[in-house]
């Protein structure tokens, strides 16, 4: 006898959504709080991307690891998986160049993509079959359409939990995280001005020019009490020696470097929302963001930022202390999206008078805080607003994003 929650189940819409899930990334975030908002309506499945198989996942949804088909993408495992469960729509959040990979394998299914554009020069071309694009601004919406893309688009943010990221005690936080001990084996006072850094040792991320813009700073404007924290995600990449780039930058006593936890689990939200309030500033150099998470948490937890103004973060970031970028660089590998490279003098400046002025820390922080509270960057409000988006995709429907994101969460 089918009992009526099977029966309620059976009446569900299949889901199959192909992302980072069951890993520490900011991909993998956005999988997992726009699935939590989906579940409701659609019987989800997840190709998880990044996920071992070993550690566990603790997601309320059967998970599928790509890399059993043989790759990290999952390709191989596409096809098989639309075989068999049979899908309404498939779901890929992933970079722009990877989909006619992921299209080839799914047949005549409805695909949606959740795109990430973190520059300019996006081969939009390369998503055209799609049944609908979703992009996390309008500047990655723009790129893509000037790359060639045509099909059905919508925008939809990302968001942050300020139930979890919020500012906390920064005096009894550093010495809950033993840091007053660690700046007196290098000969530093208590209250050393932390500068943070968070996110992958990718080459787009440019920690590179992060050790080269503090070092700059410290040296040419004679700061003695600063410090740079860089928090590696445990992602794996290999893009820079950052030890032997800091002995070269003659700032090896003034970085810290937690070591990743593990190449799976990484950090708890909850420790991360400490370490974020460790720092006295947030910067970061990258060459561009799809979206850029760790500066939206570091602002909920009233850390003030400095950020290239380039691609995502000169978008919606306005809270930050924005750098004009004097040059740009091309991604490697033919992907070819031509970032923005901040410039050294500005970013000096900027770095310099975020140490100095207590008044222009308090403004950031305050226009931070008031920047991430806004409705429109609540999980429920994006999930609803996805919804919105794939429903339209799988009914072929004109979308209009922006009234949905208007209405209270």
């Amino acid at each position: 006898m089918v009992q009526r929650g099977q029966q309620k189940m059976a009446t569900k819409r299949r889901l199959l959504w192909i992302g980072d899930a069951g890993v520490n990334t900011g991909f993998a975030r956005c999988t997992h709080e726009i699935l939590k908002e989906l579940a409701p309506k659609f019987d989800v499945h997840v190709l998880a991307l990044g996920y071992d198989g070993d550690s566990g996942h603790g997601l309320p949804w059967p998970i599928y690891r790509a890399s059993a088909g043989g790759d990290p993408l999952g390709i191989g495992r596409v096809a098989n998986l639309v075989s068999k469960l049979g899908p309404t729509v498939v779901v890929i959040q992933n970079d722009p160049w990877n989909f006619p990979l992921y299209l080839k394998q799914a047949g005549n299914s409805t695909v949606v993509g959740v795109v990430a554009v973190d520059g300019k020069n996006c081969r939009g071309t390369l998503m055209n079959g799609l049944a609908s694009a979703i992009f996390w601004t309008k500047f990655g919406e723009e790129q893509a359409r000037l790359g060639g893309y045509s099909g059905q688009s919508a925008v939809v943010p990302l968001g942050v939990d300020t139930d979890i990221y919020y500012p906390q005690q920064k005096a009894q936080v550093r010495e809950r995280m033993n840091l007053p001990a660690i700046l007196q084996t290098r000969g530093l006072p208590a209250d050393t001005f932390i500068v943070g850094v968070v996110g992958r040792k990718q080459q787009r991320k440019r920690l590179d020019l992060t050790l080269e813009y503090f070092a700059e700073w410290i040296h040419a404007y004679e700061v003695p009490d600063a410090a740079l924290w860089v928090q590696q995600a445990p992602t794996g990449e290999r893009a820079y020696d950052l030890e032997q780039l800091g002995r070269y930058y003659k700032i090896s006593d003034r970085l810290i470097m937690p070591a990743p936890v593990s190449d799976q689990q990484g950090v708890p939200e909850q420790v991360m929302a400490r370490v974020y309030n460790v720092f006295d500033a947030m910067i970061s150099t990258t060459q561009g963001e799809g979206w850029g998470l760790p500066q939206m948490e570091g602002m909920a937890c009233g850390v003030p930022q400095i950020v290239p103004r380039w691609s995502a973060l000169e978008e919606w970031a306005t809270a930050a202390m924005l750098v004009s970028c004097s040059s740009t660089a091309a991604t490697p590998q033919a992907v070819n999206v031509i970032g923005g490279i901040a410039d050294r003098r500005l970013f000096c400046v900027a770095l310099d008078q975020m140490y100095r002025n207590k008044d222009v820390r308090a403004q950031h922080v305050a226009d931070g805080l008031q920047l991430v509270k806004r409705p429109e960057y609540r999980w429920p409000s994006i999930g609803k607003s996805m919804l919105t988006a794939i429903d339209q995709a799988i009914f072929q429907q004109p979308v209009d994003t922006q009234k949905q994101q208007e209405q209270p969460a």
